[in-house]
């Protein structure tokens, strides 16, 4: 009889004891919510940055599990991470998890506690990992490209009469003349662009070190297509937005090119380039994909832009086309700076044409500042 109650007491503790050791109870999503606590590298990040971030946990047993990132790591929507679970304090309804992996372009380092259906807090550290990347960056040239099936010359028969110019030959000109003015200016080799190893851009220069707002600004990569994108959240672009509408000058600029709508509603922009590295120098191209998903609510801009370019003065007019084609300054007068601004129109009309190509390049050279 006693043999029998010992072990029917052990089989009812051992019970006990599975029944606290089911971890499986936090199985599910947790959602973000006003409370949340987000901290990001060290630092802690705006919450409507993450609105619809969440995290989900699913026991593979014990005191293991599957942990997904939702919107949480810049540049990937999900990130799956094996993981541990524990319990918190006794009352306390929700548990800690922790883990780390290598997903993408980064490691990734998680921890965080769940309180009912929702994330209290959640601090995450990244590192890039794709070599090369990471550093700061001076520019060191400039390569611009453009071709269009309708433009391949420009006419300048109203300045001199017959006069054209390879749209070609106009390219490698100013190719020419940016690179020579990034060589002759030493300033610009002080300045300098840093891609930091926990996905960050900031700026700076030699005598002063970083001058921008630090880690505000990221940057992901994308190994397979090669590109390097740049993500301003939400609330970056917010707070630009209302910087220039504390400008009465920028603010009736806003208006008058009818970006309103853009501003009234910030959403967060991804910026992508294209990159290479070779020899220590790192190439990032940007092409028409950056402007083209734009388009559309920037024709009330864009037009606004070719009425006040119409009606820009002949002094104007010849300092644009000196810009662009030096030695073309001389034949402009008061009777036909018009051709330049025409000129400039076709050029618009051009960009925006969904048959155009053309992209802008930057070598940027890695130094040690």
């Amino acid at each position: 009889m006693r043999k029998t109650i010992i072990l029917a007491a052990s089989v009812l503790l051992f019970s006990c004891n599975t029944k606290e050791n089911d971890m499986s109870v936090y199985d599910g999503e947790y959602t973000v919510d006003n409370a949340t606590v987000i901290t990001m590298n060290g630092n802690q990040v705006s919450i409507p940055d993450y609105s619809g971030a969440a995290i989900r946990i699913a026991v593979t047993a014990g005191n293991d599990c599957d942990i997904t990132l939702i919107n949480l790591i810049t540049g990937q929507t999900e990130v799956d991470i094996p993981g541990t679970l524990s319990s918190t304090a006794e009352g306390s309804d929700g548990t800690v998890f922790s883990g780390e992996t290598v997903s993408g372009d980064r490691s990734v380092t998680v921890e965080g506690t769940t309180s009912g259906t929702t994330l209290a807090s959640v601090k995450i550290t990244e590192k890039i990992n794709v070599q090369g990347i990471p550093g700061k960056w001076t520019l060191g040239s400039i390569s611009l490209e453009f071709s269009h099936p309708d433009m391949n010359t420009l006419d300048l028969s109203g300045l001199v009469p017959g006069a054209s110019v390879p749209v070609s030959d106009l390219v490698t000109s100013v190719n020419e003349r940016l690179n020579s003015l990034i060589s002759a200016n030493p300033s610009i080799k002080e300045n300098y662009v840093e891609l930091t190893e926990d996905g960050y851009v900031n700026t700076g220069d030699a005598v002063n070190g970083t001058d921008s707002p630090e880690d505000i600004i990221s940057y992901y990569i994308r190994q397979g297509d090669k590109t390097l994108n740049i993500h301003l959240p939400k609330s970056v672009v917010e707070a630009i937005f209302l910087s220039l509408l504390e400008d009465p000058e920028s603010e009736a600029i806003i208006e008058a090119f009818e970006l309103g709508s853009l501003i009234s509603n910030p959403q967060s922009i991804v910026i992508p380039f294209d990159y290479n590295i070779e020899n220590d120098i790192l190439s990032v191209t940007a092409d028409q994909e950056i402007v083209s998903p734009y388009l559309s609510s920037l024709s009330g801009a864009i037009d606004r832009i070719k009425e006040a370019i119409l009606l820009l003065p002949a002094d104007y007019s010849k300092i644009i086309a000196e810009l662009i084609m030096p030695e073309s300054g001389q034949l402009i007068n008061d009777t036909n700076y018009t051709v330049i601004n025409n000129l400039l129109i076709d050029i618009i009309d051009a960009l925006i044409s969904p048959d155009a190509t053309y992209s802008v390049t930057f070598g940027l050279t890695a130094v040690e500042i």
